[in-house]
């Protein structure tokens, strides 16, 4: 595998020099199941629970996960927003068009914890980085993220997509237990719920077992990227 910092070195010496970089030694990752990294994971995961009063800041994380689906080349799931704003909710929601009509939906809550919020947002990130490939998914790709008080309440009064017969997968401890918000709701539509390994004690960063979220996100991504049957 070769090193972040070097195949950003790699990337500006082909782009400076005009040559491949394979030329230079190496292929660059093309997206697909390869380009889901514990790299990324650990920094997306750094960068959201680095945020200020994370827990009662929802526009900061609105923000930095707006920033990163838009580099993820997609598009925004509200009309020209990627943000469904009201009161303290957030939804921040991004699309993928696939090849066909179908769409799937992949949801997450944050919580202001790091496994309850940070992790499954960064695993998102990273299924989405997965799909930013030349051609397009077989099916569109929404992916969800609820910050604050009432956003459950209002995702199902207004989802960016009808929620009735889609396929829906909650991520992250919405999939490792019973959930404990009105997002409940989404239960008898949900085709699959993941979990992203076992919280650690304490729920902290450095503790988390990236190797394993990576394995999760991984079957996440290979569920989802599967031709309808």
């Amino acid at each position: 595998m070769v090193p972040g910092s070097r195949l950003l070195l790699i990337a500006a010496l082909a782009a400076l020099t005009g040559c491949k970089a394979e030329l230079l030694g190496v292929e660059l990752p093309r997206g697909g199941r390869d380009a889901i990294s514990q790299e990324d994971l650990q920094r997306d995961t750094w960068s959201l629970s680095q945020i200020p009063d994370r827990p009662t800041n929802p526009d900061a994380v609105a923000q930095t996960l707006s920033m990163r689906f838009q580099q993820m080349h997609t598009r925004p799931g509200y009309s020209r927003s990627y943000v469904d704003a009201a009161g303290a909710a957030r939804i921040i929601c991004a699309e993928k068009d696939g090849r066909g009509e179908e769409r799937v939906l992949l949801l997450a809550t944050d919580d202001g914890t790091v496994s309850g919020g940070a992790v499954p947002s960064a695993a998102l990130v990273s299924v989405l980085k997965g799909f930013d490939t030349p051609q397009a998914p077989p099916r569109s790709v929404v992916v969800c993220v609820l910050v604050g008080e009432g956003a459950e309440a209002r995702f199902l009064k207004q989802p960016p997509l009808p929620l009735d017969g889609a396929d829906i997968h909650l991520i992250g401890p919405l999939g490792e237990g019973a959930p404990r918000t009105e997002a409940a709701a989404l239960g008898p539509h949900a085709a699959q719920r993941h979990a992203l390994g076992q919280p650690p004690t304490p729920d902290t960063m450095e503790s988390r077992d990236y190797r394993a979220v990576r394995e999760a996100v991984v079957a996440l991504f290979d569920r989802v990227a599967a031709e309808p049957e």
